[in-house]
C-alpha cells in the first residue's frame, strides 16, 4: 500500500483525510502494527486505483492468517536477487544451516527441513547464473547455542566460514 501510494504522490493525510482516519492510523496499517478494515482497504483501493489488488491481499492475509499472502513466492524472489540480507538474531538463518540445524529447529519434519534446504541453491549458483551476494547478521550468541545433540563446538562457525 505505501509503495503504491508513493507511487500516486499520495501522502499519508490525504489518506487519512479520505477515509475518515488518522494520519497515525494510516502509518500503523502500512507498517503492519495496524489491521486495516475491509471499508478502509476498499477505500484505498478506490483511490489509489488498484483495481483490487488491495481489496484481495486482504482478503489473502486474512484466509491464510499469515502476513505473507499465497502469491508471494520467496525461493522465486531469492533466486533472482542480486543481495539478500538476513538479521536473524536467535538463530542461523536458513539459508546457511546444516541439515541437523533445520531438522532439530523443524522437529524432524523432514518435508519442512527438505523445503528449507533446497532455497540453499541460491546461494551456490551455477553455469546460468551468478549467485547473490550474501550479507548475514548474526549474533554471536546464535553461534554457540546449542541446538543439536550431541553438540558439535564450532559446527555453525565451519559452516558458515564455507
Amino acid at each position: 500500500m505505501r509503495r503504491m501510494r508513493e507511487g500516486k504522490k499520495i501522502t499519508q493525510q490525504s489518506l487519512a483525510d479520505h477515509t475518515n482516519i488518522s494520519k497515525g492510523q494510516v502509518s500503523r496499517i502500512e507498517n503492519g502494527t495496524r489491521r486495516a478494515t475491509r471499508s478502509f482497504v476498499e477505500a484505498v483501493d478506490r483511490i489509489l486505483e488498484a483495481d483490487g489488488a488491495l481489496i484481495k491481499l486482504r482478503a489473502d492475509l486474512n484466509r491464510n492468517g499469515h502476513p505473507v499472502p499465497a502469491w508471494f513466492d520467496w525461493p522465486r524472489v531469492e533466486a533472482d536477487a542480486a543481495t539478500l540480507v538476513s538479521w536473524e538474531p536467535m538463530l542461523i538463518a536458513g539459508l546457511v544451516q546444516t541439515p541437523a540445524y533445520a531438522s532439530a529447529l523443524l522437529n524432524r519434519n523432514q518435508e519442512a527441513v527438505e523445503a528449507g534446504l533446497s532455497r540453499q541453491d541460491v546461494i551456490t549458483g551455477n553455469e546460468e547464473r551468478v549467485p547473490p551476494n550474501l550479507v548475514l547478521l548474526v549474533d554471536e550468541q546464535a553461534l554457540y547455542r546449542p541446538v543439536v545433540r550431541p553438540r558439535r563446538p564450532g559446527s555453525s562457525l565451519n559452516t558458515l566460514s564455507r
